[in-house]
């Protein structure tokens, strides 16, 4: 019990939200912040063992990754996978107790990907696995072959069947037939059975470019597919030239590609679609994209939209569809706009920012830029710096039941939002980028940058504590860690000397995920002398922990 109340009175610094009209904290549990392993995914399971994917970056490439935590979010084990190119995991799910899938994107034709084949260096193929809770690989597949292939989202029916969307520029292999040009993508879906054997590939082609970044399937394995679509011909002359640059378009389709329904969606300034996410309660799901149109089908009449500077704003929209696509209500949300000049902007990309729904709520999760403090909940330092934005949704109407700005003077840009399936965590993922010339660059996250745009990335698990717990200021973590490579030592030493009262528990982590050596940095001592000359070469993980905050950096011994 001690714990839990220490635990709840350092998660209160970060987050401080209201929910109908009352107080209410949101309560950072954990944090990952690692500038070597960012995760692209993550996914908790009914035996409350939380994965992760993602890569772990290398001198000139990277090698995929999977990892996964325990309950408390310690590291157990990390599986590195692929070639001598750059390979990255993007997605996983949750296939049955003992079985997980993942989809990512290789440029590799060794190593783990010899076995399929591809023995012409390629420009991206989609690689597919099913490994066991261990990590083990089950079996795989690789498709693609001719163009760069992106990844956008995958699911699993109830079937078994596996669905695989995105985009490509390939025009070979399993994208035999593809008009794509050598600059405009086209989206594919890919069905496979449940041993990953294709049983078709679906294009959707068009003049322009169109995105796809949401797939549904329904209880009568019907896909729904969301689109961003540019294109007035080819699969898209749903969208007429009159409806705007841009529109949203859901198609659905039968397994034999047959199409069933689509609708379009859109004002006349252009909307993007991208996020498709399944009511839990009905056949109902939603649509949530993006766009600059002030009118059409996602535009509502708020008051709190009704400023002349809005035109300036992209703003994120969400749409409650029936299950043949029939909108019953649809909402939008951002900044105001009153300072346009600063780029005020709310939206979301492909791959980047997300929904999920919890306890009966729709969470979004997408980037916000501007200094308004109306809809977005509290202005942050630095006006048009990029920040993270949580909105929670009552699902019967849209309305905004809670809301919260996350950031600070560097820029973050959302990457996942995922609900945990056995406690009432919602997990988030960020990108930061330490591009602002401050000396001591700290995002609200405790995660330290230097000033080069280098890349860092943030795990939480947020959830509802109770009220009034008071803030206390944010401690960070202060370690130089040298040298590295290492061959005889590693030396652990303090930056600052305000930092000289804090305590830390080291943990080294060799590549079986074990640890091999576990000490403290205790009170005044200000650095710790650990031998590794009879250590086995290789690389190893380095955890500190302090303060409430945690952090990992890699290792060589050579």
């Amino acid at each position: 019990m001690k714990k839990h109340i220490r635990i709840l009175f350092f998660l209160s610094i970060l987050i401080f939200v209201y929910k109908n009209g009352a107080a209410q904290n949101i309560g950072v549990t954990a944090r990952y912040c690692d500038t070597v392993r960012p995760i692209y995914d993550i996914i908790s399971t009914s035996k409350a063992s939380i994965y992760a994917v993602g890569s772990e970056y290398a001198a000139g490439d990277g090698q995929a990754c999977i990892i996964k935590f325990d309950k408390d979010y310690n590291i157990l084990w990390q599986k590195n996978m692929g070639g001598s190119e750059f390979d990255k995991f993007l997605k996983i799910r949750q296939i049955s107790e003992n079985r997980l899938l993942i989809v990512g994107n290789t440029l590799s034709s060794d190593g783990d990907l010899a076995i399929y084949g591809y023995t012409q260096p390629t420009t991206g193929n989609i690689w597919v696995l099913v490994v066991d809770t261990l990590g083990n690989k089950i079996y795989g597949n690789e498709y693609g072959y001719g163009g760069y292939t992106i990844v956008t989202d995958a699911t699993v029916s109830q079937e078994g069947n596996v669905y695989i969307l995105g985009k490509t520029l390939a025009s070979l292999g399993d994208f035999a037939g593809n008009g794509a040009s050598s600059f405009l993508y086209n989206p594919f879906v890919i069905r496979t059975d449940s041993m990953l054997n294709k049983k078709w590939v679906k294009i959707f082609q068009g003049s322009d470019e169109e995105s796809a970044s949401g797939i549904i399937v329904n209880d009568k394995e019907q896909i729904l597919i969301s689109f961003g679509a540019a294109s007035y011909d080819g699969d898209f002359t749903l969208h007429a030239i009159a409806d705007g640059p841009s529109v949203a378009i859901i198609k659905c389709i039968d397994t034999a590609q047959n199409l069933i329904w689509e609708k379009k969606y859109g004002g006349t300034q252009g909307e993007q679609g991208f996020v498709l996410i399944q009511d839990t309660q009905s056949n109902d799901f939603y649509l949530i994209g993006a766009g600059l149109s002030k009118d059409g089908d996602m535009w509502d009449v708020s008051p709190n939209l009704n400023n002349p500077e809005i035109a300036s704003s992209i703003l994120t929209w969400v749409m409650r569809l029936d299950s043949v696509g029939n909108k019953k209500w649809s909402r939008v949300y951002g900044p105001l706009g009153n300072h346009p000049s600063q780029g005020a902007s709310c939206h979301m990309q492909e791959n980047w920012g997300g929904g999920d729904i919890k306890n009966g709520q729709l969470w979004i999760y997408c980037d916000v830029a501007g200094r308004d403090d109306n809809e977005i909940g509290e202005s942050m330092g630095g006006g048009n710096i990029e920040d993270l934005w949580l909105i929670v949704l009552d699902t019967a109407n849209g309305n905004v039941s809670n809301k919260k700005r996350l950031g600070a003077q560097c820029l973050e840009m959302p990457r996942y939002i995922k609900a945990s399936r056995y406690n009432n965590d919602i997990y988030i993922g960020a990108w930061t980028y330490g591009n602002v010339p401050v000396d001591n660059p700290i995002n609200s996250f405790g995660c330290h940058f230097d000033n080069n745009v280098t890349a860092s990335f943030v795990s939480l698990t947020l959830g509802f504590w109770p009220n009034n717990i008071e803030d206390r200021i944010k401690e960070t973590l202060h370690l130089k860690i040298y040298p590295n490579p290492a061959k005889d030592v590693i030396i652990i030493e303090r930056e600052g000397l305000n930092d000289a009262t804090k305590k830390y528990n080291i943990k080294i982590y060799n590549s079986e995920g074990k640890i091999c050596y576990k000490s403290e940095l205790v009170h005044n001592q200000n650095k710790l002398i650990i031998p590794t000359s009879e250590w086995i070469k290789g690389v190893y993980i380095l955890e500190y922990e302090g303060n409430g905050m945690k952090r990992s950096e890699k290792i060589s011994i050579y």
